[in-house]
């Protein structure tokens, strides 16, 4: 023993002392109680000495058999731990076959060659080794004072016997086993896992450098061709399919350490998981109506998400690459260029991508004051013979949507068929359908806010003050009314102003209007894509229209079609009746999508009579109701509908939030019932009634019935941008307040629906608010309403108060419980106002308005009514 002092001192500190002479030692292994065959050639004989001390040890020897070439180099060794990246080593090393070294060596926390362990608390003590042509072994004991019995002890192993240097690559001679420290027993595992977790490195260098950058460059740059939502959908699926199952190959081995790539990981396997759930949730929102209100902050999630993987992974695949491929080992170099090159080349495509798309693809917003129906690019005149193609209306466009045909219009005349677009749209497939049967062009070629140089807001204009009073001259009220309608017929007129159509618009409403639209400015691409699904065109006779207050001064525009459906979004909803009635009244704002895009000769107002067709998409089919606009115009008006539970369209509309959603109206249809100053003789029935022949009107409802009324008296005694005269002077109490005078024409702009209203005097170009009444209307006639309702209260009282207040003669008002409907009931209604000439109006049920039509034949002769001026109406 004394003869392997020197040695042993020599040996003690590893590599750095090889070139010290030791001569061969033939060792008796027979003396170890335990003993593992680590492979066919290479044997662990081993036990633990000093059990449960201080001094406890693991006292080893290693055993090579078969046949080593003296030309080449030999080291063999094992390592205390599970993987490369956290064990200590013990290495033996011959590079003459007549030395045998043996050290310590740490791990370099990679899977490259370890280094020499210089520090201060080294516990190995080498024994004895030796290297022959047939047989190599080494004996050495290292102190394991921390050694936990009751656990299994980790060894990694491996051997090189024709080595080249001093540490060449083993090869595919390594392995792990599991030893039993109390019953000698081991665990060999055939698994190679560095074999595996280069798969795995491999796997994702493909995934994350190759699969998911093509993924997003195809849905950034190709998004206009077909089907590519599937493309992105299926390269995205087989992305996270790969990482799964590279993350499965080295997790299942129990060999994997938490080092910071392995922290990295896990955090990138909870962001890819929220990431393929924020996709699914997008792709519905893209499918489904009742997603729809979270897509926006799920595709902003999704963005994120992204964005934030991208950078994790760039910090998460140099870290895996450097652990299999250190940097710094001549062998990696060909996997770094690979690496950098990936880096450089989506750097390039990407930056180049940009570009292209910026200066050669990219369509910039034109403005409003060049609307993209007038742009010569648009229809590329290869993509189709324009003369051949078939001819449709707006009515024949309705009646194809309906048969499940997918067109839209763009710039008023040319019909496409987007089914083949509408599943990779990449706003989705819900924004499309809120679009079908309808014109496109501000959609396509504008953003949202485009034409908010046109929108002037609403000011809040009314002075909350004590001192506003009326101060109408009594003296000065012209009570003629036949020289009242003379002096009308020379007065009035329709007025098409932007100023004033934009003062119909409340800043939330404007915010309203901008939040609904779903627009942005296509690309060129996009453009010529959606030439190439061009199917027919409007006859040209619907265009040919000069209208210089248009947005293109002098330009040829649409003219107005009541068959063509527009877009509008809900901007306030009001509940009319108390929510305990079961199928209570609902008033609803509507707002033109894009008020500023007139179509020529578009009715100003509406008329007494007239209703619009709504119309949604619901359930996979169109619905369709008749609504009667109670107030406003194309641009603004207000509705009742009545919410009957469970009725599907009364149920959607009413879960809506204000800006939320499109709606597809058309209209007004129908003829007037009668005849004022300002209706268009076109649209009037020829038995339509002159309101003027006739001292009192009569108006028998119940309910949402009422609507008709409101139109009545809105647009008899309430009108908007219609200019009026004066018939009697209005002095100003307050500074906003208007000053008006005998004769003057005045341009009402707004109603408070409280007596006063907005508007401009036209003969001293003057603003302000004034009182209502002292501006001549197209009626003096007296109207008498008499509501049935089950709790008297008037729907759509806000337009009634505002005439009683305007003109307090000219309106009466009563309520009458359904249930109590008798002819003592109804009878002073009919004897206390008395006059000569009176025209009766009953809307209500069937049944209630049989009992109506009784009860005032039954008191025609008193009441002096002729029955023939009884008319019922049908809503």
């Amino acid at each position: 023993m004394m003869l392997f002092q020197p040695l042993f001192k020599i040996l003690l500190f590893g590599i750095s002392f090889a070139n010290q002479n030791a001569p061969y030692i033939d060792l008796d292994l027979t003396e170890f109680p335990f003993q593992t065959f680590l492979s066919e050639n290479f044997t662990l004989h081993w036990e633990i000495t000093n059990k449960g001390t201080k001094n406890q040890e693991f006292y080893a020897a290693l055993e090579y058999n078969g046949d080593i070439n003296p030309s080449k180099q030999q080291w063999f060794g094992i390592g205390f731990g599970k993987t490369m990246l956290d064990a200590n080593f013990i290495v033996c090393q011959s590079n003459n076959r007549a030395y045998v070294t043996i050290g310590q060596y740490r791990s370099q926390s990679g899977y490259s060659q370890p280094v020499l362990d210089e520090s201060d608390t080294i516990l190995l003590t080498p024994v004895a080794g030796f290297i022959s042509s047939k047989v190599g072994n080494c004996v050495f004991k290292k102190t394991m004072e921390d050694l936990n019995l009751s656990l299994n002890i980790n060894l990694i192993w491996a051997f090189n016997m024709e080595s080249t240097s001093d540490f060449g690559y083993h090869g595919l001679n390594h392995g792990f086993v599991s030893l039993n420290a109390n019953t000698g027993s081991s665990n060999r595992e055939d698994v190679n896992l560095i074999t595996k977790k280069k798969i795995h490195g491999f796997g994702m260098m493909i995934v994350w450098l190759f699969v998911f950058p093509f993924g997003s460059f195809y849905a950034r740059y190709l998004r206009f061709t077909h089907g590519w939502i599937i493309v992105k959908v299926t390269v995205s699926v087989a992305g996270v399919m790969g990482m799964l199952v590279c993350i499965f190959m080295v997790m299942t081995n129990g060999k994997t350490t938490m080092g910071i790539h392995s922290i990295i990981g896990f955090a990138l396997i909870g962001m890819i998981l929220f990431q393929v759930l924020m996709g699914f949730y997008s792709l519905l929102g893209m499918l489904l109506h009742s997603m729809e209100k979270r897509r926006q902050v799920i595709r902003l999630l999704h963005r994120v998400t992204a964005g934030c993987m991208v950078l994790v992974a760039l910090v998460q695949v140099p870290i895996g690459i450097n652990t299999l491929f250190p940097l710094k080992d001549s062998g990696s170099t060909q996997i770094w260029y690979l690496y950098f090159i990936a880096i450089a080349f989506w750097v390039v495509a990407f930056s180049t991508g940009e570009l292209f798309f910026r200066y050669y693809v990219h369509n910039e917003d034109a403005g409003y004051s060049t609307l993209a129906r007038d742009s010569v690019g648009i229809f590329p005149s290869n993509i189709k013979n324009l003369e051949e193609l078939p001819l449709y209306t707006w009515e024949t466009i309705t009646e194809a949507v309906k048969e499940g045909k997918l067109l839209v219009v763009s710039n008023g005349r040319y019909v496409y068929d987007i089914s083949r677009w509408i599943n990779s749209h990449p706003g989705g497939r819900l924004i499309l359908q809120s679009a079908i049967g309808t014109d496109i062009t501000n959609d396509f070629f504008h953003l949202s806010g485009y034409d908010a140089e046109e929108f002037i807001a609403q000011p809040d204009m009314r002075k909350k003050s004590q001192e506003r009073a009326i101060t109408i001259d009594p003296l000065s009220q012209n009570k003629d009314n036949e020289n009242r309608m003379r002096m009308m017929s020379n007065s009035i007129a329709s007025v098409r102003n932007p100023e004033v159509e934009s003062s119909h618009f409340t800043q939330n409403e404007w915010a309203c209007i901008l939040s609904a639209r779903r627009t942005h400015v296509h690309t060129k691409l996009a453009v010529k894509r959606l030439c190439e699904l061009i199917v027919g065109e409007i006859p040209s006779s619907a265009l040919g229209v000069t209208n210089s207050t248009n947005t293109l001064s002098g330009n040829l525009i649409a003219r107005f079609d009541p068959e063509e459906y527009r877009r509008y979004t809900i901007t306030n909803i009001e509940a009319i009746s108390s929510d305990t009635v079961l199928n209570r009244i609902v008033k609803f704002t509507f707002c033109l999508l894009y008020p500023f895009d007139m179509r020529a000769e578009q009715p100003s107002n509406f008329i007494p009579g007239q209703y619009l067709k709504l119309q949604l998409y619901l359930d996979g089919q169109y619905v369709t109701i008749e609504v009667i606009p109670i107030k406003g115009n194309l641009m603004k008006f207000e509705t009742l509908i009545k919410h009957a539970p469970g009725d599907p369209l009364s149920d959607f509309l009413l879960n809506q939030l204000p800006g939320q959603r499109q709606v597809k109206i058309c209209g007004p249809f129908g003829e007037s019932i009668i005849h004022h100053a300002t209706g268009n003789k076109s649209n009037q029935s020829n038995n339509a009634l002159d309101i003027t022949d006739y001292d009192s009107v009569y108006y028998f409802t119940s309910g949402i019935r009422i609507a008709t009324f409101l139109q009545f008296i809105d647009c008899l005694l309430l009108p908007v941008n219609t200019v009026l005269q004066a018939t009697c002077a209005c002095t100003p109490k307050l500074t906003d307040e208007l000053t008006i005078s005998i004769g003057d024409v005045v341009l009402p702009m707004k109603q408070f629906y409280d007596g006063w209203a907005y508007g401009l005097n036209l003969t001293t170009n003057q603003k302000g608010i004034f009182p209502m009444g002292c501006l001549q209307v197209f009626t003096m006639t007296k109207f008498i309403l008499v509501n049935f309702s089950d709790n008297l209260s008037v729907v759509g009282d806000e337009i009634v108060n505002g005439v009683c207040k305007a003109y307090p003669s000219s309106i009466h008002v009563s309520s009458i419980y359904e249930n109590s409907l008798d002819p003592e009931t109804i009878r002073p209604f009919l004897i206390n106002n008395p006059c000569n000439r009176k025209k009766v109006f009953v809307n209500a049920p069937s049944s209630l308005s049989s009992n109506i039509v009784d009860l005032l034949n039954f008191y025609a002769s008193e009441w002096d009514v002729n029955p023939a001026d009884i008319v019922i109406l049908n809503q």
